[in-house]
């Protein structure tokens, strides 16, 4: 499946997607302005719902990839639950192209440059990803409290 192809997430789940770079990107940033390994974990550890882990991978023919994941520990090993990763190319085009939940043995990888991906199963994900930011957005507060931020930040400008 070629970029072009790729079903976005919802302008909604965008929103809370984003809201959670922002953070990421604004903690990194405080730390270390010359750090490389840019990550953050949202929430707060030992409350009844996981953390949400972000994480920047890299830049890809101009696009930078981030991932997204909820982890628990099995048998001392971290367990993803699940793991999202997203191509952003720019507002509107935020694209999940992979899918991995450790538990159940599930990896998918939906993004091909040669194109041989099955297109249905990324719409899917898509989607799944609205739900997804759904929950996100009632288990943890500071995503809430960054969404609205950015609300205001878009009024004033």
């Amino acid at each position: 499946m070629k970029l072009d192809e790729m079903m976005a997430v919802s302008a909604t789940a965008e929103k809370v997607f984003r809201a959670a770079i922002a953070l990421m990107h604004e903690q990194t940033s405080r730390e270390n302005e010359q750090s490389t390994t840019t990550h953050i974990r949202i929430g707060e550890p030992g409350k009844p719902v996981m953390q949400l882990v972000v994480e920047f991978l890299h830049n890809l023919d101009g696009h930078a990839r981030y991932s997204f994941a909820h982890y628990y520990t099995q048998n001392g090993d971290a367990m993803r639950d699940p793991e999202i990763c997203m191509i952003d190319q720019g507002p509107g085009r935020l694209l999940p192209y992979y899918y991995r939940q450790d538990g159940l043995g599930i990896e998918n990888d939906y993004y091909s440059v040669t194109g041989n991906m099955c297109w249905s199963s990324q719409e899917d994900l898509a989607r799944f990803c609205g739900s997804w930011a759904r929950n996100l957005v009632a288990q943890q507060p500071l995503l809430n409290e960054r969404m609205k931020a950015m609300d205001s930040e878009e009024n004033h400008a």
